[in-house]
């Protein structure tokens, strides 16, 4: 999947060092890096779809590098994400409604 934005803006935040939140309004779509994009690009070896809304990009040794939540406007569901506490703070400072229990 290229994540690549072509013409619209993606909105960008930096939440800590590790993580990076790319939100897309017009796509309905909200990525969640745990890597810098170029180094995602380079070493993603596959997409694991956790089911419809949801897929892990990991790379060739199954390290995360990327979670992509899909219909984010009706809410987003971390379970089984991983760092899912992390990635449900920083989704909550974008004022993005998360539906599992995670802090």
């Amino acid at each position: 999947m290229d994540r690549t934005p072509r013409d619209r803006t993606v909105a960008r935040e930096r939440t800590d060092v590790q993580i990076r939140v790319e939100h897309d309004p017009d796509a309905d779509a909200v990525y969640v890096a745990f890597a810098p994009a170029d180094a995602i690009r380079s070493r993603r070896a596959r997409t694991l779809r956790l089911d419809r809304r949801r897929f892990i990009d990991v790379d060739a040794d199954g390290a995360p590098l990327g979670v992509e939540f899909l219909d984010a406007s009706d809410g987003v569901d971390v379970t089984d994400v991983p760092r899912s506490e992390v990635v449900a703070a920083a989704l909550r400072r974008r004022h993005i409604t998360v539906l599992s229990p995670a802090a």
